[in-house]
């Protein structure tokens, strides 16, 4: 079966900055892919994320729930800080957003 998708092209890791904004908005920044996104609460600034690199990489629709970019736990306890504190000038804190793969599409894209 062929895939739609070429994975290999979806790195395992990306950094976000993430820093609050004057407005106190959250913005992210994917440094490594030279994109921002904002958001006006933790809530959305995931789902904000999710959707960018999901629409930077093509992802179909039918995969995005497969496939989770989520910080680890120590990056969320970082962002609880962040978005709570006050806007503050030259702040922004570095954070790993984990790839997920559900295993039976781990196994697919092996076959592939």
């Amino acid at each position: 079966m062929k895939l739609d998708i070429d994975f290999k092209k979806i790195p395992k890791y990306l950094t976000v900055n993430v820093q609050k904004g004057e407005s106190g908005a959250l913005i992210a920044e994917v440094s490594d892919l030279g994109v921002t996104t904002e958001a006006n609460d933790l809530n959305e600034l995931f789902i904000n994320v999710n959707d960018l690199i999901y629409t930077y990489f093509d992802i179909p629709k039918k995969y995005q729930d497969q496939i989770q970019f989520i910080p680890n736990i120590t990056a969320r306890m970082e962002l609880v800080k962040t978005a709570s504190e006050e806007y503050k000038k030259d702040k922004s804190e570095d954070v790993k957003l984990n790839t997920y793969y559900t295993q039976d599409l781990c196994k697919r894209i092996m076959s592939a």
